[in-house]
């Protein structure tokens, strides 16, 4: 007789080869569709639909592909599903033709385009972002303008200017017109990555449409590879259990003990705190709490660590991603980086490929977090990968294969984490904020990074070589001998660049948490406004805070994504709307996850890693800054702020009390999400 366990495992072990492969006709229709011949393509466009029939080896094969009407530029990927042809029918007898143009038309409007955007010295380029997309300008050495990947720039190109999807795409309208006159709504084959553009130059508009990814079959609970499932399992299990016990005793008793106490302290919070009663006074104007003895207060309460430094805030993926590509390209002695995710997706992968690279001409060092890198890699990203592309079992060995780089994946002990998101180019550059490396964080998801130059890079040098000490396999006791070693002197020895202003340095761990004490003191403070942005806003202890600083007549903003990654932190945010507009409190909703951390409390803005939940608040590590320069929170204000309100819904204050069950179940996934 079998006995269930070993049998499982052979099972599973029959069936990996098969989970690695892709289901059959996936590879055959990506060549098709780069080597198709105009003619052998009829399209049909009806509303937001594109209806396509191909002619495939002698047969008629159909797909569909969906896009947004009111965006300047899209991403979308074609479905060959059995579905396709009745939309094509439908689409043939209520939509209207659109002309279908080759490879060579795509090549010369793209050369024509090229050559309106390159410098006229083949050692300078120029930036073209558009799509998740990040492309250099640039020409060759028989003077034609070509396009090439940012991560392909040739050594000793400088970029010299940067371009957008708002100058690209009239651009590429007004080519299509003189190239092609009288035509409208047009659909480009371009023989590449992505296969078809549509390009509408009466609005304008282009949506990028990918030839559809590889399917490969999924084993229930284990994603489509059990590969990655079972080898990233074993890892986890025995790095963040057996060997994190180990080697950390310390930040195991530490972390458990602020795990245990701050899910009490939750629990009975949520369940025993009472809430102001009665309506909010009107928010009137008034002066805001005076900065410099708000600053020395946090003097008092952080310590006298501010640091002169430059903030510049990089909000986006399309803002970000190209600045650090160009950064890791032109580093000159070390590449450190300190992350939550490091994913597997095609993007992440051409990032991977990048820092391989440079690991032969300068030190690059890893750290990421195992468990959650692992549980990212089994979810796809909203937007199309590149068809054909085959994530690897493991980001630790794909890093390492043929480089030099080295990789500290890190551990969750006693359930808590490294939430940090720092990168640091030669030790006097850095960001610091809430991006990983992944797609979603390239293009699907709203988010954002601060870019830091000056002293305060020390501090977070030092912070990146604590970390490494701790997991490296000295564990609790390397990083004390680090933490013996290093000190203040760090910063004071990286110059002070032009524009520096006064930042500080907050950091949050189970073991102490100034980032905590600033931020609730800040709530009784601020006197004027209070504005947040999280997608995780579960700690009940900073929800009455805000509740209170309403009540105190200040003006308290709460901007949250309307989508979320979590379905748990989702159905938290619906339950908490309604309590904020109870009290007084102006909620936005975005149309897209939103990843951003940030607040500003009257003139000092705080923003980083940090959540405003219980992990991040008690027990993770965390890396934010606080700063009350006036030009600089006038930045955060208006850049990100009043541009997301602007382009958000406000939502209306209920007028009545709530349905029954969600008088119950609303508090209920409330103390269950602020557990988290």
């Amino acid at each position: 007789m079998l006995r269930p366990v070993p049998f499982f495992i052979a099972v599973l072990c029959g069936l990996l080869p098969a989970c690695r492969t892709p289901l059959p006709g996936a590879s055959r229709r990506t060549e098709e569709l780069r080597t198709m011949e105009e003619s052998r393509v009829v399209a049909h466009r009806s509303g937001s639909q594109l209806a396509l029939r191909f002619r495939l080896k002698g047969f008629d094969s159909y797909a569909a592909a969906s896009f947004p009407e009111d965006s300047t530029d899209s991403q979308t990927a074609l479905d060959f599903s059995r579905g396709a042809k009745d939309i094509f029918s439908r689409s043939r007898k209520s939509g209207a033709a659109v002309p279908v143009l080759g490879r060579a038309a795509w090549r010369t409007l793209a050369r024509r385009v090229a050559a309106d955007l390159a410098p006229q010295n083949s050692r300078q380029g120029t930036l073209v972002t558009t799509a998740g997309l990040e492309l250099l300008v640039q020409r060759n050495s028989e003077g034609e303008a070509v396009f090439v990947p940012l991560t392909q720039r040739p050594r000793g190109v400088k970029i010299v200017r940067r371009v957008t999807s708002a100058e690209l795409v009239p651009r590429l309208a007004a080519a299509l017109r003189a190239l092609h006159p009288g035509t409208g709504l047009a659909l480009l084959l371009t023989g590449g990555q992505p296969a078809l553009l549509l390009l509408d130059p009466d609005l304008p508009a282009v949506t990028f449409i990918s030839a559809p990814p590889e399917q490969t079959l999924k084993l229930p609970l284990l994603g489509s590879s059990a590969d990655v499932s079972v080898r990233g399992l074993l890892s986890v299990g025995l790095r963040s259990g057996v060997a994190a016990t180990l080697k950390n005793p310390v930040t195991i008793a530490f972390h458990g003990s602020a795990n245990a106490v701050s899910m009490a302290r939750a629990a009975l919070h949520g369940l025993l705190h009472r809430l102001p009663s009665g309506p909010p006074p009107p928010v009137v104007p008034r002066p805001p709490m005076d900065t410099a003895s708000w600053e020395a207060e946090l003097d008092r309460l952080c310590g006298a660590n501010r640091q002169p430094s430059t903030v510049r805030l990089r909000i986006g993926g399309e803002q970000f991603f190209p600045d650090l590509i160009q950064a890791i390209q032109e580093a000159k002695e070390s590449i450190d980086i300190l992350l939550y995710i490091f994913d597997t997706d095609d993007y992440a992968i051409q990032i991977a490929d990048l820092l391989r690279a440079r690991s032969h001409e300068v030190r690059v060092r890893v750290m990421y977090d195992e468990a959650a890198s692992y549980q990212s890699s089994l979810m796809d990203p909203l937007t199309p990968q590149a068809p054909g592309h085959r994530a690897p079992s493991s980001i630790v060995d794909y890093l390492r294969r043929d480089s030099r780089i080295e990789v500290r994946p890190m551990a969750m002990p006693a359930l808590s984490a490294n939430h940090t998101k720092m990168i640091l180019i030669d030790g006097a550059r850095g960001w610091l904020g809430g991006m990983n490396i992944g797609r979603e964080y390239r293009s699907d998801w709203h988010d954002m990074m601060l870019e830091v130059k000056g002293p305060l890079t020390g501090w977070m040098q030092r912070t990146f070589a604590h970390t490494w000490a701790h997991n490296g396999w000295g564990g609790d006791l390397a990083e004390f001998i680090s933490r013996t070693r290093t000190s203040g002197m760090a910063a004071r020895r990286i110059a002070v660049p032009e524009g520096a202003f006064a930042v500080r340095p907050l950091r949050s761990s189970a073991m102490v948490s100034d980032l905590r004490e600033a931020q609730f003191a800040a709530l009784e403070r601020a006197q004027r406004n209070i504005w947040v942005q999280n997608a995780y806003m579960t700690d009940s202890h900073y929800i009455a805070g805000l509740i209170a600083a309403r009540h105190r007549g200040v003006d308290v903003r709460v901007i949250l994504p309307e989508e979320n990654d979590s379905p748990l932190m989702k159905a938290n945010n619906k339950a908490l709307i309604p309590q904020l507009l109870r009290h007084g409190v102006r909620v936005w909703v975005l149309p897209e996850m939103s990843h951003v951390k940030a607040a500003l409390y009257d003139d000092w803005a705080c923003t980083g890693s940090a959540n405003y939940d219980r992990l991040s608040l008690h027990v993770n590590h965390e890396f934010n800054i606080g700063y009350s320069e006036p030009a600089a929170v006038a930045a955060l204000r208006r850049d990100l702020f009043l541009k997301d309100m602007a382009r958000g819904k406000e939502l209306a204050a209920p007028d009545f009390g709530g349905s029954f069950p969600s008088q119950i179940t609303n508090p209920l996934v409330q103390l269950i999400a602020g557990q988290l």
